[in-house]
């Protein structure tokens, strides 16, 4: 795990719970619990889907999608990410359907990562988001031909169609 994202988990516990994360009882979290916070996330990708749909995963644009994703988790707003560029938005959108993936396959066990308890659901995302996504190294290839494609694995994630 890199420093800042540590940084980044502390910060949120500690903002929630006004105490150092290494104080926090953690409890297990499956796969499933995982992608039930994260499902909703793919609502964010609709509005720019169609416009990032064609175009490649650009592992330059990966500080940038992590600068996002601490901004997510720094802030008490809801997250807004209406002005990254398209490029950044398909990094971010790669990382999220690879931790969905990734998830899935893994849901036989019982623990996939480690969680603080007594987060509300509006930390757990935050948590869950740092944890998989920032400084991401993706665990599966990304299939440039499939590019074009994004938007049908999208809709199978999400359960919605066009």
């Amino acid at each position: 795990m890199y420093r800042t994202q540590l940084e980044l988990l502390e910060h949120i516990y500690h903002e929630e719970q006004g105490r150092p994360l290494q104080e926090s009882l953690m409890e297990n979290m499956r796969g499933a619990d995982v992608i039930d916070l994260l499902l909703p996330m793919s609502e964010m990708f609709i509005p720019v889907i169609n416009q990032i749909s064609g175009i490649p995963y650009q592992t330059k644009y990966t500080k940038d999608a992590d600068q996002a994703i601490k901004e997510f988790a720094l802030k008490n707003t809801k997250c807004t990410w209406e002005d990254l560029p398209a490029e950044v938005w398909r990094v971010l959108l790669e990382r999220h359907i690879q931790t969905i993936t990734l998830c899935a396959e893994k849901s036989h066990l019982n623990s996939l990562m480690l969680i603080p308890v007594g987060m509300t659901d509006r930390s757990k995302l935050k948590y869950v988001v740092v944890f998989w996504w920032y400084a991401m190294k993706l665990p599966y290839k990304v299939d440039e031909e499939s590019t074009h494609d994004t938007l049908s694995r999208f809709h199978h994630l999400t359960g919605k169609h066009r």
